[in-house]
């Protein structure tokens, strides 16, 4: 259903901010900061749509103020500075690690700000979904304080909602991947995939360098060095790949844009500001151009500066270039050589839909990594998965660490799996077939002081703000074949067998048979440990619905960060 309703909108235009008739301002507010990360990533949406409205915008009167790019302060700090700032149009980005955070500050602002336009985009919204279950036809009446949501690309709908509200475009006939608030109810406009190629042929980084190192020596002044400031850089949006714990361009297309200008100009840019870069690619390393502009920075690299590439999304089924990125991360930038598996269970990786590929190549590509890594890095090798997969059990995960052993490799980090609401998991056929349970949990920034976990689970649930102390996150916490008991259980056993092979070198004393024993009695004190901090918190996460995801140590009643 598309609904068509007419609403009297007035047209916001900024006064009195004398040369600029229109403020925006963009935040994408990563928590890095607050949760005592070292390592800040810039989100460069910011950037992207500066770009788009230099190109296409109709106002030459916009002043584009500083964008949030990670929460330096306490949230209500933040939020009057915002205020101080009398934005006309603030733009929030919504991640999974962010959104509740990005809700309040709207909310906030829009108090004391009735007049601002608030438009929200981001992973995390699926406005735009109608489905017969459909959840999201009540957002504005919940969230009446945003005026606009952006889905898909949203340079254009940015610039479209500026140009209309700078009154320079007359009307919305011609609004693309936006919905409107239109007194609580949903005005969906039509989807649009960007396709623009002069924006794709243009930089979106070399003519905005003068913004760029104002936000840079921003965030220095403010506790973030050169060094810790890691920027994101962009050569091909989308992924052509359905996994289903993955949202890539919100599963509206599978189709992969790429820029067409020369990367080299990005490359030596930020070798000027003398900043690290990431990709925000999905598959870097699926075009040839992709490894030319690794090896280029590379070329670049002076360890006596903050300035490097370390590449982490590596293409899914290309092992012989995920193997040369991996050893040159290492090699070059000495950083731990990271393998991406997810899962080592065929059964599980067919499960999320995973590109397969054959354990046989997992296998000659750490034989490589061991041929061409010196031993001191080849041991430090680490690989990544997600832990609460459909189809894996705990066995399943013991069978996992026992292949990665026999690998030579005992580094394994399970990371939870946060649910994305326009991943193929969303679909509820998909959730009903693996009884997916998903629940809002509540990670804590660090050990606290909890003397009631009552009390905790009561406030959180009731929406007391405690953003300064935790976050919030969709996560599945079980399934059919791996309840919560179960997850937890996983944790613990993860946490047991990072001490012990920080304690033991397993691979020169013991055998496969031995580690997968070693293993078993492992489980056997996870579980018990699981179960009672699960027979602790099942009767809170009963009642209110949430679970906070901590330790809880009922004599000194500290929480701690993780299970």
């Amino acid at each position: 259903m598309n609904l068509t309703i007419q609403t009297n909108v007035t047209v916001a235009v900024a006064e009195n901010h004398l040369e600029f008739n229109m403020r925006v301002k963009f935040c994408s507010h990563s928590l890095t900061q607050i949760i005592k990360h070292e390592k800040v990533s810039v989100n460069p949406a910011w950037l992207y749509m500066q770009k788009w409205y230099e190109l296409h915008g109709k106002n030459p009167n916009v002043k584009w103020l500083l964008p949030g790019i990670v929460l330096l302060d306490p949230m209500d700090v933040v939020i009057d500075k915002i205020v101080q700032e009398q934005p006309d149009i603030l733009g929030l980005g919504l991640y999974v690690w962010n959104f509740d955070l990005q809700y309040h500050i709207a909310r906030e602002v829009k108090k004391q700000l009735p007049n601002i336009i608030i438009i929200c985009g981001g992973p995390q919204l699926s406005v735009h979904k109608e489905t017969e279950t459909d959840n999201q036809v009540d957002f504005f009446i919940n969230h009446p304080y945003i005026d606009y949501v952006v889905y898909g690309d949203g340079e254009k709908p940015f610039q479209q909602i500026i140009d209309y509200h700078s009154g320079l475009l007359s009307n919305k006939d011609e609004f693309i991947n936006i919905i409107e608030n239109a007194n609580g109810l949903r005005k969906i406009y039509p989807h649009e995939t960007l396709t623009d190629e002069l924006y794709l042929s243009q930089s979106p980084y070399v003519s905005q360098e003068a913004h760029m190192v104002e936000v840079r020596d921003h965030l220095a002044a403010h506790g973030i060095p050169f060094k810790y400031q890691y920027w994101a850089i962009e050569f091909a949006r989308g992924c052509m790949y359905s996994c289903t714990f993955c949202d890539w361009s919100q599963n509206l297309t599978k189709k992969v844009k790429r820029r067409t200008h020369n990367w080299k100009h990005d490359i030596d840019l930020f070798y000027r500001l003398n900043v690290a870069i990431r990709e925000t690619d999905a598959n870097f390393g699926q075009w040839p151009d992709d490894i030319k502009a690794f090896d280029y920075a590379i070329s670049l690299y002076d360890p006596s500066r903050s300035f490097s590439f370390i590449v982490n999304n590596t293409p899914k089924l290309k092992k012989d270039v995920t193997e040369y990125i991996i050893t040159q991360n290492s090699l070059v930038y000495d950083v731990p050589p990271v393998i991406n598996l997810q899962d080592a269970d065929e059964d599980v990786l067919k499960a999320i839909d995973r590109p397969a590929v054959p354990w046989e190549a997992i296998v000659k590509m750490t034989n490589n990594l061991r041929n061409n890594l010196p031993p001191e890095k080849f041991r430090k090798t680490e690989l990544q998965c997600i832990v609460g997969l459909p189809g894996q059990t705990v066995d399943s995960l013991i069978n996992s660490y026992v292949k990665f052993f026999e690998l030579g490799l005992l580094r394994a980090t399970w990371a939870n799996w946060s649910f994305l609401p326009n991943s193929p998991a969303a679909d509820p056929g998909y959730q009903k077939f693996w009884g997916l349970d998903i629940k809002e949990v509540y990670f804590s920034f660090e050990d606290r002081v909890v003397p009631d976990l009552e009390l905790l689970y009561s406030e959180l649930s009731s929406g007391t703000n405690l953003s300064d102390k935790f976050y919030k996150v969709p996560m599945v916490v079980g399934h059919k074949t791996m309840k919560m008991l179960d997850l937890w259980t996983a944790q613990i056993l993860e946490k047991k067998w990072n001490e012990l092979i920080g304690r033991v070198n397993l691979v020169e004393k013991y055998n496969s048979s031995q580690v997968r024993n070693i293993l078993g009695k492992l489980k056997i004190k996870a579980i018990k440990e699981a179960t009672a901090q699960y027979n602790m918190h099942q009767p809170h996460i009963d009642k209110h619905g949430i679970v906070v995801w901590g330790h809880y140590h009922t004599e000194s009643k500290l929480i701690y960060k993780g299970l």
